[in-house]
């Protein structure tokens, strides 16, 4: 049943179709999941970090911070049944809680030097458990 969610969930979100959405109506279609499933322990995987504190101290106070994160806190407070955050886009490493929720990035950074460097703290044995 809840392959058969996650499908239907996708379905209605398309890359080609991603413009026509605003941040509210992912919002929303996260939100149903999340409220249709709260005896479950469920999981959420962005591209982008989800609080202030996956940023790396060298860019705290970067005018560019609001491209790599939101600060989803609020939202990850308000579902008692979000076990798990995964988010990247952020190139250090990180491993907290919001609430009960456990939010983690294990970023590998660019494998061509001359974007940027690779985050020597990746894990490539990460394995997490819900």
């Amino acid at each position: 049943y809840m392959i058969k969610k996650i499908e239907q969930l996708k379905n209605k979100i398309k890359v080609e179709n991603l413009d026509k959405y605003d941040d509210n109506y992912i919002y929303t279609l996260i939100e149903e999941y999340l409220l249709e499933f709260k005896d479950k322990k469920c999981v959420l995987i962005t591209h982008h970090g989800v609080s202030p504190f996956q940023l790396s101290p060298k860019y705290i106070n970067s005018s560019l911070n609001a491209s790599f994160i939101s600060n989803l806190e609020k939202f990850i407070l308000k579902h008692d049944n979000l076990a798990l955050v995964v988010s990247g886009h952020v190139h250090n490493n990180s491993d907290f809680k919001i609430g009960n929720t456990r939010v983690i990035c294990n970023p590998y950074g660019y494998r061509d030097p001359y974007y940027g460097e690779c985050n020597l703290n990746f894990n490539p044995n990460l394995i997490v458990e819900v």
